[in-house]
């Protein structure tokens, strides 16, 4: 448990860094990089030695490469001389004879070791291991740090000092010469923090900040104009600092605010979500090491890769370009994954908008659709908020038969699913897909927007004093729009106000009713929460907009819900809603329905560019994205298609849940148990009949969505409303 909080700051809160190559190593991907060539390297360090835990890894001198851990809470030391091309394993016994549970571990650039440990008697204590065999106790006291822990150990700065944190908001430096503090630093938010060179380094989201490790004074304060994820430092090769966001690594040096970018995630393992870059370090002129970190079901897996910049020769065949509207998370871990795994043929990754030109939705459609008429554009097209069937129509996408056909003779999908789209031909396909659900009590009958508002009338009528989760009429809307809008336009891609029209009536109504049942204290928890999302990434938006049906909810009392909407994404909360649904009375899940068919909501929607010069490159590579390996890809962002994975990640999920608890109202404890054969057959049952996709075109909800506020806030009346609205979607249509 103490190793697993450790490493929850290393990764949320602090920074670590370095890397090694171990043994041997296998599977080297090449790619193009200013006339060099980025070289990764797996390495099976980890295979061969047995460890279940790294604290450190460290460059302590050119061509010098030290990892610290432990096996059984026994420390090991590893030792590499010719950066990471092999290793040996030190004996560290002075240390492992202190007899004591060992809590933390770093490494100076001088090779000297500090540990924490928990003695026999229940406290706290620290030792070190100088590099020349002496060792000596350090008498610090660990009474001020954050509930029952201890400081945990940052890391030795350049100039040999300690770097203790006490789980809040203050970062200590102690003098090893005289074991003297030597400064306190306090900060506002501690969010990833490092050294390089004299200095601490903070970065809390907004900005970068520089302290003085001499006199402990900021220096500096940047504004950060990069969504980092992590930070590393070098103080051997070039007291440089590594930035890593979702585009891959950079190198920032300080002293001429000099940044370059030296990583490329879609082609290399830091395009993968699922491992977190945990050690981070220069080890040569043009190499680099790191050390991920994957999260299993049975604790902590690591991996070592080697990154080196060389002049090699590299295929010379056509990249694919691979395009979608907003940054997509899966798409990314896909590329990575086929990159670091082809070595004939690359895929290069590129998005329309970012973060900061959210607003800007209309101008990139008319950019896209421009190139595409010209006979140009991306090679392969994510279609998630594109006029898809406009660009089917005017014969921009390629018909995709034949990539599909094998997967239907074999019956390995969800057909349908995929039949939704045969229009004389397979020309979109979506990766995954969730299913929108409505959870709660007195909702047998309810399957359209309609019904929901009867049903929360009545639950309104019984004095129900919460009924649903919402409370602003942006998050109902928004909440409601993908299920709720699939009529808005007419088959000749007119607009049809009549829909609309019922649409805004019924979401008045309900928020009206939620107006009068909503607490203070979870409204203003709310829009704490509604200003989070607003501060993210353009994906994650998206995600939050396409909300998770969440069945706790319900588990609240008085306080919680009577009823919950959102979409199936994964199978994390299957076995608590079933489980609810048997305990109380009156409870059921359903999904939404349109014409009396299941609904589902389309995750990345791929099509072809039917100009495209790599068509058939791109139609192997899209083959492959249908099998079990590539479904199996992040099973949190969206159900697969494929039904062997499905069946596989429903059976891991729900023997992960059982047994699991949560407190009802916070006076008692509901056990989730494990559905029976029937309830999974019902639930399967449902996801067979969604046949209905849902409205995905987010463009026209951001066209409109005010207009709807004001009339949902008795700003605006319903005529001037839908006028608006039709002048505002015929302009967008019409481009």
């Amino acid at each position: 448990m103490r190793k697993y909080f450790k490493k929850i700051i290393i990764i949320n809160l602090l920074v670590f860094f370095c890397f090694s190559n171990l043994f041997g190593c296998k599977n080297s991907k090449i790619s193009e990089e200013n006339n060099t060539y980025l070289k990764e390297i797996d390495c099976n360090f980890f295979n061969e030695e047995n460890i279940d835990f790294v604290y450190d890894m460290k460059a302590i001198d050119k061509n010098k490469v030290v990892i610290l851990a432990s096996n059984n809470n026994k420390l090991k030391y590893f030792i590499s001389e010719n950066n990471g091309e092999s290793w040996q394993d030190k004996n560290l016994d002075i240390l492992n004879d202190i007899d004591n549970e060992v809590n933390d571990a770093c490494i100076s650039k001088d090779n000297n070791i500090v540990i924490t440990y928990k003695n026999k008697e229940g406290k706290y204590k620290n030792s070190i291991l100088y590099s020349d065999g002496k060792i000596e106790e350090l008498n610090i006291d660990h009474s001020n740090a954050k509930g029952d822990l201890p400081y945990n150990l940052i890391k030795f700065a350049s100039n040999g000092d300690i770097l203790l944190y006490d789980g809040d908001k203050n970062i200590k430096q102690i003098n090893l010469k005289d074991k003297t503090i030597k400064n306190n630093f306090n900060f506002e938010y501690i969010g990833l923090t490092t050294t390089v060179e004299n200095k601490i380094v903070n970065y809390n989201k907004d900005y970068i900040e520089y302290y003085s490790l001499d006199s402990g004074k900021k220096i500096d304060s940047v504004k950060n104009k990069m969504d980092i994820k992590s930070i590393y430092s070098d103080d051997i090769y070039s007291n440089s600092l590594f930035f890593i966001n979702s585009d891959g690594v950079n190198k920032y040096k300080i002293e001429n605010n000099n940044d370059k970018f030296i990583i490329e995630a879609s082609k290399t393992s830091f395009g993968n979500s699922n491992l977190s870059p945990l050690y981070f370090s220069q080890v040569g002129e043009n190499e680099y090491l790191c050390i991920f970190m994957e999260q299993g079901k049975n604790g902590f897996k690591y991996y070592l890769k080697k990154y080196s910049l060389s002049n090699l020769e590299v295929n010379n065949n056509e990249s694919i370009r691979v395009y979608s509207f907003y940054e997509n998370s899966l798409v990314k871990q896909i590329i990575s994954k086929y990159n670091l795994e082809n070595s004939t043929q690359s895929i290069n990754y590129e998005f329309g908008l970012s973060e900061e030109e959210s607003d800007k939705e209309a101008d990139e459609i008319k950019r896209l659709n421009t190139e595409l008429m010209a006979g140009k554009g991306p090679d392969i097209l994510v279609l998630d908020g594109l006029p898809y069937i406009s660009y089917m129509e005017k014969g921009i996408l390629e018909n995709m038969n034949d990539i599909i056909s094998k997967y239907i003779d074999e019956n390995s999908l969800f057909n349908n699913i995929i039949q939704y789209y045969n229009d004389s031909g397979y020309y979109a396909l979506p990766l995954r897909f969730n299913i929108p659900i409505i959870v709660g009590k007195n909702i047998e009958n309810v399957s359209d927007l309609i019904t929901l508002t009867e049903a929360i009338k009545s639950l309104y009528e019984e004095k129900c004093t919460s009924i649903l989760d919402i409370y602003s009429p942006t998050e109902l809307i928004k909440a409601l729009y993908y299920t709720n809008s699939i009529n808005w336009l007419n088959e000749n891609n007119s607009i049809n106000t009549q829909e609309i029209k019922s649409f805004l009536e019924n979401c008045k109504e309900i928020y009206e009713i939620l107006e009068k049942t909503k607490s203070k204290n979870n409204y203003e928890y709310h829009l704490k929460n509604q200003k989070y999302y607003e501060s993210i990434n353009m994906y994650e938006k998206i995600k939050y907009l396409n909300r998770e049906v969440s069945p706790a909810i319900l588990l609240f009392g008085d306080s919680g819900s009577k009823i919950d909407i959102g979409s199936m994404k994964n199978f994390s909360q299957l076995g608590l809603m079933i489980t609810i649904c048997n305990e109380f009375e009156n409870y059921s899940y359903r999904t939404w329905n349109s014409n009396e068919k299941g609904m589902f909501i389309p995750n990345t929607l791929i099509g072809i560019n039917s100009r495209s010069n790599t068509k058939e490159e791109s139609k192997r590579f899209l083959k492959l994205l249908f099998n079990n390996e590539y479904q199996n890809i992040d099973s949190t962002l969206g159900l697969p298609l494929n039904k062997e994975v499905f069946s596989n990640n429903l059976n891991s999920e729900i023997d992960n849940a059982t047994n699991g608890e949560y407190s009802i109202d916070n006076k008692e404890t509901i056990r989730i148990k494990k559905p029976s054969n029937e309830e999974i057959t019902n639930f399967i049952s449902v996801v067979e009949n969604a046949k209905i996709s849902t409205n995905d075109n987010l463009i026209i909800l951001n066209q409109v969505i005010d207009d709807m506020e004001k009339y949902i806030l008795d700003k605006q009346d319903i005529n001037k409303t839908l006028k608006n609205i039709k002048n505002k979607v015929d302009i967008y249509l019409s481009e």
